[in-house]
């Protein structure tokens, strides 16, 4: 009888470590868009590891709002220089975009793409050599793994140090060191909802080298130690939510929380409300600043302009099925124009060019 209840009761400990589970479906679906909270330096615990955990982030108080985006790169603005069909891109974060792979049971990332500030129409691409594995499906408590990735970019810099020195090129070249955990599970609760969730903690291991190439001598000074950093983060998912619900970054890894992001809305697709009697037009796109936005029916309430890091620029209401904004102050670069209705959102990609 002894060894049935122990039995019993290890099974139960074994089933209840399972609760949570996400599949391949559930997150970084194509054609979503979800919008983030941001706030710095947030005091919330995130300490309790294991079963059956509340996560009580409710406190949290939003301090601006970023866009997020998940397109197949056809679709996306860095199109020609992504490959396949199987990558889909994150837009929003420090870094443009961040594209990804769902392969062979894995969500690998690729790299990212930044466009240039002084010229949208050059993007630059930041290559992981090998892709990092973020995950391999389903995502279950108790998994973990790590590995090393690098990438490399040179740009061109020209600056003057005196004395003959120029430096015509700079080179960077990191080196990562990751080890992913699902440590955790339980209930989340958010300023706007309740999730079911399953926690992952990265912890990253950094070098960072910084190469220069002198004009004069034609001959690269090479950064042979470089710079070492660590960073945790902490990622939460939910099935069905398309995005992590919650990310959390503790940027040297000293357990000070710098950073903390939450979902401020339930994702939503993007091309749910463009259909055969509701099309949209914004035109002329490139533009100056001044555009025009077209519907065959009266059924867009808002718009909300983003850069390309998420980042909310301006929005205003629209109170007939076409009118004309004025954005010519801004700079000119690639903009994300989310379209507002009572049931969806539409989101295009828009140029000004002044």
């Amino acid at each position: 009888m002894k060894n049935l209840i122990i039995s019993i009761l290890l099974l139960s400990a074994t089933s209840l470590g399972a609760q949570i589970t996400i599949q391949e479906n559930d997150i970084f679906i194509s054609g979503t868009s979800s919008e983030y909270n941001y706030q710095e330096n947030p005091t919330i615990s995130i300490n309790n590891t294991g079963a059956n955990v509340l996560y009580d982030f409710s406190q949290l108080v939003s301090e601006i709002s970023y866009q997020y985006e998940i397109v197949l790169p056809t679709t996306s603005p860095f199109g020609p220089i992504l490959p396949g069909n199987r990558v889909f891109v994150f837009n929003g974060g420090d870094n443009g975009a961040t594209y990804y792979t769902k392969f062979d049971g894995m969500l690998l990332s690729n790299g990212n793409v930044m466009p240039d500030e002084s010229n949208p129409e050059n993007i630059f691409i930041e290559k992981h050599e090998p892709a990092e594995r973020v995950a391999s499906f389903p995502l279950q408590y108790g998994q973990q793994y790590s590995g090393t990735t690098a990438n490399e970019n040179t740009f061109y810099a020209g600056f003057d140090f005196g004395d003959g020195m120029i430096v015509d090129s700079i080179r960077i070249r990191r080196v990562r060191e990751y080890d992913y955990h699902f440590d955790g599970w339980g209930t989340l609760k958010t300023p706007v909802n309740e999730y079911d969730v399953l926690r992952q903690k990265s912890h990253s291991k950094v070098n960072d080298a910084v190469d220069l190439f002198l004009r004069d001598t034609q001959e690269w000074i090479v950064d042979e130690n470089g710079t070492e950093n660590e960073f945790i983060e902490y990622t939460f998912w939910a099935t069905g939510q398309s995005f992590p619900v919650v990310k959390i970054f503790d940027d040297f890894a000293d357990g000070v929380l710098e950073e903390v992001t939450w979902i401020s809305e339930l994702p939503n697709s993007s091309n749910n409300l463009a259909s055969n009697d509701f099309e949209i037009d914004v035109f002329p796109n490139p533009s100056k600043g001044i555009i025009t936005i077209s519907s065959k029916s009266n059924l867009i309430n808002n718009w909300i302009l983003f850069d390309l890091n998420g980042k909310l620029i301006k929005k205003g209401s629209l109170n007939s099925n076409q009118e004309t904004i004025n954005l010519s102050e801004l700079p000119k670069g690639i903009y994300n124009l989310k379209l507002v209705s009572n049931r969806n959102v539409l989101n295009k990609k828009i140029v000004i060019t002044q």
